[in-house]
């Protein structure tokens, strides 16, 4: 794009700029002149001045006195001498000597004229000693002369003064014009023919080789720079002329596809002018929900609140009024032009300009008759469903409280008689082994008594489990921490375990991990019983194959405590994958083949121990190839020197080395209460060492040497023996 659309024609302007310098400089040369002129005359005059002056100054100290002698001797011939020679000073045209009586003695120039210089001195003789007025001298200078000389001076010094202005005006005209105006007139050509979109060579100046840069070569450049910026800004311009059209096109069409939307929705979309109050848009809505034209509105902003109850009014002018604290949400009601009512809820937006002052109000107002209609139904239905559900949480609080007292009334029953099975059943078992230590007992009878043994044992561990449910269900299951070696408690189950004749031909195998400690801080007796529920029905359901124990030590990690790590693992019949979700609740067995296999207490004693231990418990398995329980419990390390129940291989507490035996005797124990004798009897007989231990540590305050000798019979004797010892103290 061309700029030459942008000059202004104004005919032959060749030079001009050098014309109007040199006009500037001939007037202000002219006018320096003329003042200095002025004030070299001025000076002039002032000397002219001062030189007749000091004539007059002269001619009173030399003249006076001879003219004053020559008039007392009245010689009149050499007076007029001397008052010739006064005239023939220059400027001086007058002259005149006269007695004291006025009368003229001698005169020489023209006639005496006001406007000259003129002095006048007293003539004086001595006569006798004393001065004596004689006369009186006049003379006059006059300034004609001094004016045509000054005059004569301003004319020559105009016209030297012209002649050299006029030969430097014309030498700046052609200086001025080579050096200013042509370079000009070459930068305003080239701007007249500069092309913005072509992009021409940038303007350079026409210099010698080796000329020095000044203020031109500075234009230059910026005439440069500016026409490059101008032409960054034409291509930005024209983008953004381009985007604000691209923009326009969008908004039209937005606002196009908001009149399309707003005119289908079923609110009232609405915006006012915030200073003016006026009506901007309302979509046609307005006219379906207040039955009146959206013309009317747009005519007297008032219409809208018109309609509005008068009690609800108030309310709504009140929280239009505070918009600028940010939206309101009313809910109002209406009475239409045709009468009927309905329920509006109405929320406005306040929409801020960039310097966050409110311009305009926005806001939507919807018809929620119907809606509260059937919220009011919905609520009758609510409160008649919720005076139902009350009725029947009523119902099954006492149902709940009727199933809780019957639980508690079953747990009652099978703690009462677990323990009244379990005492005779205790005995039976005693008896039974105090028989098969019995040499004379003939090999038919003791095979007998091993079956006896046998069901009994079974028997037994079914009434713990029954005894453990009960104290679970009612709460009395807790965590009892003591120090215990956990290589000792495998060993020694898998050696009670091999000695099962569900455990022939298996190989029973026990794989610890090295870095196991020696002892841990946990519940001695679940972890036994854990470990016992899971090796047991692993050999209960392996024909065939090997059955093993693995332990691992996890030692604690970024806060993470230690976990002992227990998987046992076998090959047998396995479990099918919709029965892997029920094995661990109560009375529940998987598969036909273990129907006949237990009573189903095992594993959900098993994984209510390994929660109230703070474990995990998983299990994978497929039929036909075998299982694997995976147990993750939170241990401690115990310390070293504390003392631990060792077991031994028949599962009885044995001496550690260096322990002393104190031996007791049956009257030993007539210190204690029959009821303490008859707890310690059914623990021995149960084998429960704990539960020995337990009693003993009770009766230690009491009776020490009691306590220290069960004590160590528990770790140097059988229970056997204990049990002989406390049934000969209750005969």
């Amino acid at each position: 794009m061309p700029l030459s659309h942008l000059r202004v024609d104004g005919g032959n302007n060749r030079g001009r700029l050098a014309r109007r310098l040199v006009t500037v400089m001939l007037l202000t040369t002219v006018l320096v002149t003329l003042l200095a002129t002025a004030l070299q005359l001025v000076r002039e005059y002032w000397q002219e001045l001062e030189k007749i002056e000091r004539h007059f100054v002269h001619l009173e100290q030399s003249n006076l006195d001879t003219i004053a002698n020559n008039v007392w001797l009245v010689d009149i011939e050499r007076l007029r001498l001397q008052i010739n020679s006064i005239t023939d000073f220059e400027d001086v045209t007058f002259a005149e000597v006269v007695d004291n009586e006025g009368s003229l003695l001698a005169r020489s120039g023209g006639v005496k004229d006001d406007s000259n210089i003129t002095r006048s001195w007293d003539l004086h003789f001595q006569y006798r000693g004393k001065s004596r007025e004689i006369g009186r001298l006049t003379v006059s200078a006059e300034l004609t002369g001094l004016y045509n000389r000054l005059l004569r001076r301003a004319w020559v010094i105009l016209l030297v003064y012209t002649a050299v202005v006029g030969v430097i005006a014309l030498l700046l005209y052609v200086l001025i014009y080579r050096l200013i105006g042509r370079p000009l007139e070459r930068m305003a050509a080239y701007a007249r023919e500069y092309d913005i979109e072509k992009r021409a060579t940038d303007f350079t100046l026409e210099r010698a080789p080796g000329a020095y840069r000044d203020e031109l070569d500075d234009l230059a450049n910026a005439f440069n720079e500016m026409t490059h910026q101008l032409g960054e800004t034409v291509v930005a311009l024209q983008g953004e002329i381009i985007e604000r059209r691209q923009a326009d096109k969008e908004r039209r069409s937005s606002e196009a596809r908001f009149e399309q939307l707003a005119s289908t929705i079923d609110q009232v979309f609405w915006l006012i002018d915030w200073k003016s109050g006026k009506v901007i848009y309302v979509n046609p809505a307005y006219e379906e929900i207040w039955g009146s034209k959206v013309e009317e509105l747009y005519n007297d902003p008032k219409n809208w609140t018109v309609p509005i109850l008068p009690e609800d009014r108030p309310a709504v002018e009140a929280a239009f009024s505070r918009i600028d604290r940010g939206e309101f949400r009313m809910e109002y009601r209406i009475r239409r032009p045709d009468g009927e009512l309905r329920t509006i809820f109405d929320r406005g937006y306040p929409v801020r300009d960039a310097h966050n002052r409110i311009y305009r109000v926005a806001g939507v107002a919807e018809d929620i008759t119907e809606r509260k209609r059937l919220a009011g139904e919905l609520q009758q239905l609510n409160d008649e469903l919720e005076e139902r559900v009350q009725q029947r949480t009523n119902d099954l609080i006492a149902s709940k409280d009727l199933a809780e007292a019957s639980s508690r009334a079953k747990s009652a029953f099978l703690d009462n008689m677990s323990h009244e099975l379990r005492t005779p059943l205790s005995a039976i078992l005693g008896f039974c082994q105090l028989l098969e230590r019995d040499q004379s007992i003939p090999g038919g009878v003791r095979e007998y008594l091993g079956i006896i043994r046998d069901s009994g044992d079974k028997l037994l561990h079914l009434l713990n489990d029954l005894l453990e449910m009960a104290n679970i269900e009612s709460g009395r299951s807790n965590v009892e921490a003591s120090p215990f070696s956990p290589r000792d408690v495998a060993t020694s189950l898998l050696d009670l375990l091999k000695s099962m004749p569900a455990a022939e031909g298996l190989a029973l195998q026990l794989d610890i991990d090295p870095k196991l400690p020696a002892v841990i801080l946990s519940d001695h007796r679940k972890f036994r019983q854990i470990l016992y529920h899971l090796l047991a029905n692993a050999v209960k359901f392996t024909e065939r194959g090997e059955v093993v124990l693995r332990m691992l030590w996890l030692p604690s990690n970024d806060g993470k405590p230690a976990e002992l790590l227990c998987e046992v693992s076998d090959t047998g019949i396995g479990i099918a994958r919709d029965d892997l979700g029920r094995i661990f609740n109560f009375f529940t067995q998987a598969g036909e083949e273990a129907l006949n296999c237990g009573a189903g207490l095992g594993l959900a004693i098993t994984r209510h121990y390994v929660n109230l231990m703070n474990g995990s418990i998983d299990v994978e398995s497929e039929p036909g190839v075998g299982s694997r329980f995976t147990i993750y419990l939170s241990v401690q390390e115990a310390y070293a020197g504390v003392d631990t129940d060792v077991e031994g291989e028949s599962g009885e507490f044995v001496a550690q080395e260096g322990d002393d035996v104190l031996e007791l005797k049956a009257e030993d124990f007539s210190v204690l209460t029959r009821e303490e004798r008859k707890a310690l009897l059914s623990a021995a007989i149960e084998l429960n060492g704990g539960r020995v231990m337990e009693l003993a540590a009770n009766i230690e305050a009491q009776h020490p040497h009691v306590a220290a000798g069960i004590k160590r019979y528990m770790r140097n004797m059988t229970f056997t023996t204990l049990v002989r010892l406390l049934e000969s103290s209750l005969e």
